[in-house]
């Protein structure tokens, strides 16, 4: 994985405002520099719309502590589905916030990811949510759901979170007892907190007086289902309630 500092040639080149390496350059193996490459990013934006992030509202009552699924902080959840094979996933609050997303971008099976590397970018309008394992591990297989050509991204606010994994782990049980999982109760407070902070962060960041051509962000969801931030509020929520990056164009 490069280093902290090491920026992504696109982030060099200007094609997106932040994005760093997590390959040492080796940009022949990275999926967001062929998707980047092959033309997927989107063209310059004329109006006020490409200054906000809209996202779906994630409400305390839509996420629930599955039976059999171990939930980490940063809102990933994993469970055993075989001999050293681990299966992972994101919860409700972070599926939240990616929603509804435009495409979905996995590393290849077979690739070794060390802890915190990057396997998938989603495609949010405007920008790029820059996912981290939450372990080490083989990639195997990735959920067929996901990389259904014909899948409809803006439905999966209805599907529910065990059929929303995104890949399967071969995972060293080392490190997989070393995770650390939360417990029911743990898990509940931390869903609470971090919902409180994105409430509080859209409270205290968005105004519900911006110019009339920011409408066009409530065609995904309906006003009260929706919110919004400027896109460096956003960044730096995201940060905060998980280990996850974004980028934005």
């Amino acid at each position: 994985m490069g280093s902290k500092s090491q920026k992504c040639i696109w982030m060099e080149a200007g094609a997106v405002e932040y994005q760093l390496c997590p390959l040492n350059l080796n940009c022949e193996k990275c999926d967001f520099y062929k998707e980047m490459a092959s033309g997927c990013h989107l063209p310059a934006q004329t109006d006020n719309n490409h200054k906000y992030i809209a996202f779906r509202k994630p409400k305390l009552e839509d996420v629930t502590f599955q039976p059999g699924y171990q939930y980490l902080p940063g809102h990933f959840w994993f469970k055993h589905v075989a001999k050293n094979q681990i299966r992972v996933g994101m919860d409700d609050v972070l599926w939240s916030m990616v929603c509804p997303p435009e495409g979905i971008i996995f590393t290849d099976p077979g690739t070794q990811l060390r802890k915190d590397s990057c396997f998938a970018w989603i495609i949010i309008p405007h920008g790029i949510v820059y996912l981290k394992t939450p372990m080490t591990g083989r990639i195997l297989s990735h959920n067929p759901k996901m990389v259904d050509k014909n899948l409809k991204l803006n439905e999966l606010r209805y599907t529910a979170v065990e059929d929303k994994w995104l890949l399967d782990l071969e995972a060293d049980d080392a490190d997989f007892q070393s995770l650390g999982w939360l417990t029911q109760k743990e898990y509940t407070a931390l869903v609470r907190k971090d919902c409180e902070t994105i409430y509080q962060t859209v409270d205290t960041n968005y105004s519900k007086h911006l110019p009339s051509s920011t409408q066009k962000l409530s065609l995904y969801e309906p006003e009260a289902e929706r919110l919004i931030l400027e896109k460096t509020n956003f960044i730096e929520l995201l940060k905060n309630i998980t280990v996850n990056l974004a980028t934005t164009r």
